[in-house]
């Protein structure tokens, strides 16, 4: 079981291996490309294994005797492009029904996702910041990987727990030598409230606990994508990425038992604070098929809304660059007046358990009209019609267009 109190990590993290080869190195990132390619037509990982899957790429790129290059230089990409396609063009001569020959590809990168869900599902479980729901997730996924590793399970949770243990050693060392007040936490923790983890009276200047909370609430992130996940499963759904076949666009969606498209998210499943400050409640954003707007809630405290009311600010048009997503002018009068204001309506659908608001799609029209990375706002509340917050509440959230704007790109290559 997931080991029961932080402080007992203390194991040290496993010794590399020896070095390989550098044909055996360039042979393991062919053969996870591979993995990848047959999981983009086959869809045998989940939705929250895949997330890691840029984890994997860095630890195995870093191997190959061209990762010295700059990322930023057209020479890495070549190299790069050379082995995804060598790893494309194996998984191409392999079928969904060839349990045989996927097999091998499919349970290798599954180990290595494995390894990272795992140590931080261990941080999570052990910081005891984890709800009932989330630690059912958590077991669940030990429940579903463990047969993988059979009687080498030891072996697997003694690396794992290595893994945790170097992570927090780490976010300690970082918290020790960087001060809280030196203004570079904004990209750390994004809107994250971090002025609790520290009394400036009496904290040292140069010690904190922000890299730790921080690392925590990442690994704490890793539990709600399986919760959601385990949930849209529930509802008879399955959660999948998808590519166009140049990777400038993409869609993560909820497809049926037939693997058809029915909802795309256009904000990934996050937790919210309602304006009494009930909740966090977990929020999905989609869009179905025919253009309409759902806006799901799930989870424990998805009954908090059963009265809710769900508001969104859009402002319509292109902003200067300067104001596109300045959080000062965000929160002024003259935004708000300026923006087209939506509030959704309650409706009954089943949805992912939770209570389901719908918006027309002029709200999906409004946020792509402004310009690109342009934010709207949006707030939650457990009344039906609540009072009209101050515009610089922090229970008024930010939300950015990033998936939607993907999604436009993915769909704009299916059509053609």
């Amino acid at each position: 079981m997931l080991r029961p109190a932080l402080i007992a990590l203390t194991l040290s993290l496993a010794l590399p291996l020896s070095a390989q080869a550098q044909t055996a190195d360039e042979q393991n990132f062919i053969d996870y490309q591979t993995a990848l390619a047959i999981d983009d037509k086959c869809h045998f990982f989940r939705n929250f294994e895949r997330q890691r899957a840029m984890d994997v790429d860095e630890e195995l790129v870093a191997l190959l005797p061209f990762s010295t290059i700059s990322r930023q230089s057209e020479a890495f990409w070549i190299e790069y492009r050379k082995l995804v396609d060598q790893g494309r063009a194996k998984a191409a001569a392999i079928s969904c029904t060839n349990n045989e020959a996927a097999a091998p590809f499919i349970i290798s990168l599954r180990d290595r996702f494995a390894h990272y869900l795992y140590a931080d599902l261990m941080i999570a479980f052990e910081s005891n910041r984890l709800t009932a729901e989330q630690k059912e997730a958590a077991q669940a996924y030990e429940v579903m990987i463990s047969p993988l590793y059979g009687e080498n399970w030891d072996g697997f949770v003694q690396h794992a727990s290595g893994r945790a243990q170097f992570r927090i050693d780490e976010a300690n060392a970082q918290d020790t030598t960087t001060s809280p007040y030196s203004g570079l936490f904004d990209d750390l923790l994004g809107e994250y409230e971090y002025d609790y983890l520290f009394d400036e009276s009496s904290a040292d200047t140069y010690h904190s606990s922000v890299y730790l909370d921080a690392l925590i609430n990442r690994t704490i992130d890793s539990a709600d994508t399986i919760v959601f996940e385990m949930i849209a499963e529930q509802a008879g759904y399955r959660i999948w990425t998808q590519s166009n076949a140049e990777g400038s666009g993409h869609v993560t969606a909820f497809v049926d038992s037939s693997g058809i498209r029915q909802y795309d998210l256009w904000q990934l499943p996050h937790d919210y604070i309602t304006l009494e400050k009930a909740g966090p409640v977990k929020l999905a954003f989609t869009i179905a098929q025919d253009g309409s707007v759902r806006i799901m809630s799930f989870g424990e405290q998805a009954h908090r809304l059963n009265e809710g009311s769900l508001t969104i600010a859009v402002h319509p048009g292109e902003l200067p660059t300067n104001l596109s997503s300045d959080y000062a002018y965000m929160r002024s009068q003259e935004w708000w007046e300026n923006a087209n204001i939506y509030k959704a309506e309650l409706i009954d659908e089943p949805c992912l358990g939770g209570p389901c608001f719908a918006l027309p799609a002029d709200v999906i029209k409004d946020v792509l009209s402004g310009s690109y990375g342009q934010a709207f706002r949006f707030f939650i509340s457990i009344a039906p019609d609540p009072a009209q917050p101050a515009l610089d509440s922090s229970e008024i959230h930010i939300g950015f267009p990033y998936s939607l704007t993907a999604r436009q790109t993915f769909l704009a290559a299916e059509a053609q």
